[in-house]
């Protein structure tokens, strides 16, 4: 198949065989820091320069053997310097995620990005988690192919803000799409767009406080892309001075006054 430019890693389960990702013996689980702001098992998007996380994608058909629902989880690496290579793998991605924030506007789930992934073939799921070299790459090879018939998504509008928080409203999730679309292209770590479903407003604001811009969609957020005010100072320095501070209290406390 041709190169798509982008290095997939999906997670799923078996009937039996619980949930790992295919065809992969170790995987950076770089959205695990996310996971304060987010319960992995619903509805999920993370993206950061060059990479993006999707998760609590529920089959509509696939079940373990007791009966539960199986989900899936994709993330992606951008693994190319052509640009038309890249420019290529961008839009796979974008019409992912226009696929993915068009569910959560209408349906509040991702029903119907999980038909994209159970038009794969069960048996040779079963075989990929068995670690069947053969049936792994088969099962890659075929996300890659639908995802590369997913329809284009429609060219997004870019947003003014410079950070902004939403609720999952129509230009909420708009707004998400196209703040998306400039953290993938972003050369290095300053971007972040995501729809965290545990998140608040203040959570959104810690969130981007690493980041030089981006946007945050949470459950309860305003109706509209809200500007986000910058802290003076991130965290960690806020909370280094404050250790900083308490060590010296602590020392001017228990200093001997003759």
């Amino acid at each position: 198949m041709k190169d798509i430019g982008i290095d997939l890693h999906l997670m799923t389960r078996g009937s039996s065989r619980d949930y790992r990702f295919i065809g992969k013996s170790h995987v950076d689980r770089w959205w695990s820091e996310y996971s304060k702001w987010a319960r992995f098992e619903a509805p999920t998007i993370i993206v950061e320069s060059r990479r993006f996380y999707l998760s609590g994608i529920t089959s509509t058909a696939r079940r373990d053997r007791v009966g539960t629902p199986i989900r899936y989880v994709l993330a992606g690496d951008l693994q190319t310097t052509d640009d038309c290579i890249e420019s290529n793998a961008i839009r796979i991605v974008i019409n992912l995620l226009a696929k993915a924030t068009d569910e959560l506007e209408v349906k509040n789930s991702f029903v119907g990005l999980a038909e994209v992934f159970d038009k794969i073939d069960n048996d040779m799921i079963e075989k990929a988690l068995e670690d069947d070299d053969e049936a792994s790459e088969n099962v890659l090879a075929e996300i890659k192919k639908q995802l590369q018939a997913l329809p284009d998504a429609a060219p997004s509008i870019p947003i003014s803000e410079r950070q902004w928080c939403s609720g999952p409203t129509k230009g909420g999730l708009r707004a998400l799409l196209a703040t998306a679309e400039s953290v993938l292209r972003s050369g290095k770590f300053d971007g972040l767009a995501a729809y965290l479903n545990l998140a608040d407003e203040m959570d959104a604001q810690l969130a981007l406080s690493r980041v030089r811009f981006g946007g945050i969609v949470v459950k309860d957020g305003p109706l509209h892309p809200k500007a986000l005010a910058r802290p003076l100072i991130s965290p960690a320095v806020g909370l280094s001075l404050f250790l900083i501070a308490a060590v010296a209290l602590a020392a001017w406390w228990f200093i001997p006054t003759n």
